[in-house]
């Protein structure tokens, strides 16, 4: 699973405000909002004083989204030939 941080640009573009202000209303660090800015992890504790400011929840400006089905195990062909290690 990733994170996405997709909701949190939309709540900040309806009210008009930049990241810049909601990094110093919040008070987070730079790297912090880098790492929201790259749907990278940032602590609990960076998300919970967002939504402080925010007046929301976390799932108002997070989501978790599947990752690509090329990453999920692949299954076995029926009459696929086993090799000598699955016999």
């Amino acid at each position: 699973m990733s994170r996405s941080y997709n909701k949190l640009w939309h709540i900040l573009i309806d009210r008009n405000m930049t990241k810049t202000q909601l990094r110093e209303a919040a008070n987070i660090t730079t790297n912090a909002m880098a790492n929201l800015g790259k749907n990278e992890s940032v602590p609990v504790e960076t998300l919970e004083k967002i939504c402080v400011v925010l007046g929301c929840t976390i799932d108002d400006i997070m989501d978790f989204e599947p990752d690509p089905v090329a990453s999920l195990p692949r299954e076995k062909k029926p009459g696929a030939k086993q090799s000598r290690l699955n016999k």
